[in-house]
């Protein structure tokens, strides 16, 4: 054999063990990239169970909250239900019942479990913990300004409507105030409206050298969808009502609309006045739906003369506006220029009234605002064209979920109310950190 053969052989040889060894450094290899592999695949398990556990912990805290004012053992029996119909995983050894504590400030929930693994077994490592905690502040941690802006034209008299509103309302606020006892911040405010509102504003805020107490309908544009107070524009003034039935407006007319007990009831929290005033209410004349929206939202403002609100945006400081009317626009807007809409028969669309409180509407859902806007289509049948009109106008005017359609029988009002309370109460509460 040649020197040139035997190597050749040698090389061969070599390269033969050389692959048998790198196939067993390979498989040697392979073992930790499993392990590894399996770890990660039992971690992201973890992790999962680990997610919808806080889910449902966030769930539980949430329902406790909004059950302030029950005694303590029937809230967390409700967030333990909560607690267990939003978390059913299978991947547990065991059932986890949650803790649930109710401090001063919050509403605190844990909870711990058990996980078997499946690839980490071969480490050992017979079990992975899967922990949660979720924290909710109770509604206390809040405050709350809620304006009740009410229809109190002439049609509210049709079977009492008029008696039944103000009895749902006065029951709201004693559920609300309640529910929210340790609020002492929570206040109500109420701007009852038919074609006219009557207001306290300063001479400075009138636009006729009224010095005081007066009857208004709305402004000019485009201070129809304004919070603000008047400025040098006089435009942005509150003025007597205009000609709205081809005569003078006389200081008679808001007498007699004032005799109704009709007078708009700034931020208190005065429940018991609130509510006595809301009973003596009484209805009269047309309906105005616009001018009611802009002055409750003129109340909610902080600007003069309602120093009693909060400023927009005050962080903890939530604000609500309820919006009930049982009719379609029948009192005239102001338009562009100061035009206003023909006074008209009953069936009438008043379009620049409609355009007004559409702009109030917007101008309210500003996020910049704030502010939760319910409305109430009450006593309104769809199948009446007019009618049909008037609650698009009120849908529209609403934040999306939050138009109501309620009949003038039955509970269908006490029901809505109910439900506005309970959105209040929910809106107030937060999932800390």
């Amino acid at each position: 054999m040649t020197k040139s053969a035997r190597r050749k052989g040698v090389f061969q040889r070599f390269c033969r063990n050389a692959r048998g060894g790198l196939t067993l450094v390979f498989a040697l290899a392979m073992i930790p990239m499993l392990i590894a592999a399996g770890v990660a695949i039992d971690y992201l398990r973890a992790k999962r169970v680990e997610t919808d556990l806080l889910s449902a912990l966030d769930a539980a805290v949430l329902a406790v909250a909004r059950a302030e004012g029950r005694p303590n053992a029937e809230r967390i029996a409700e967030g333990l239900k909560y607690f267990n119909i939003n978390f059913q995983s299978s991947e547990l050894q065991a059932r986890i019942v949650p803790d649930i504590k109710i401090g001063p400030q919050k509403i605190l929930a844990s909870a711990k479990g058990f996980m078997p693994t499946s690839f980490m077994r071969i480490t050992a490592i017979n079990t992975m913990a899967v922990v949660a905690e979720s924290q909710a502040l109770r509604p206390t941690a809040g405050r709350a300004e809620v304006v009740l802006v009410l229809d109190y034209s002439g049609s509210m008299n049709d079977g009492n409507k008029y008696g039944r509103m103000a009895t749902v309302a006065q029951d709201f606020i004693t559920q609300l105030s309640s529910d929210l006892s340790s609020l002492a911040s929570l206040k109500f405010a109420v701007v009852p409206f038919s074609d006219m509102v009557a207001v306290n504003l300063p001479a400075s805020e009138w636009g006729n050298g009224n010095t005081g107490w007066g009857c208004t309908q709305d402004r000019k544009r485009p201070y129809t969808s304004s919070s603000d107070g008047a400025t040098g524009d006089p435009d942005s003034k509150w003025y007597d009502p205009h000609d709205i039935y081809g005569g003078s407006f006389t200081a008679a007319a808001c007498t007699n609309f004032r005799a109704k007990g009709l007078d708009t009831i700034s931020l208190t929290n005065n429940y018991a006045m609130v509510k006595t005033r809301i009973a003596a209410m009484r209805p009269h004349a047309n309906t105005h739906v616009a001018l009611g929206a802009e002055m409750g939202f003129h109340v909610l403002s902080h600007d003069s003369p309602y120093p009693e609100a909060e400023d927009f945006g005050t962080p903890g400081v939530h604000k609500f506006i309820i919006i009930l009317s049982d009719g379609m626009q029948t009192t005239p807007g102001y338009g562009l220029g100061g035009a206003t809409d023909d006074p008209a028969p009953a069936d009438q669309i008043m379009p620049n009234a409609d355009v007004n409180l559409q702009a109030v509407c917007s101008a309210m859902k500003d996020p910049a605002k704030g502010v939760s806007v319910f409305t109430i289509g009450y006593d309104l049948d769809p199948a009446v064209a007019q009618e049909a009109h008037a609650l698009t106008n009120l849908q529209n005017c609403a934040a999306p979920g939050k138009f109501f359609d309620a009949a003038a029988v039955g509970t269908d009002l006490k029901v809505t109310f109910n439900e506005i309370a309970e959105a209040i109460k929910a809106s107030m509460i937060y999932l800390s950190q």
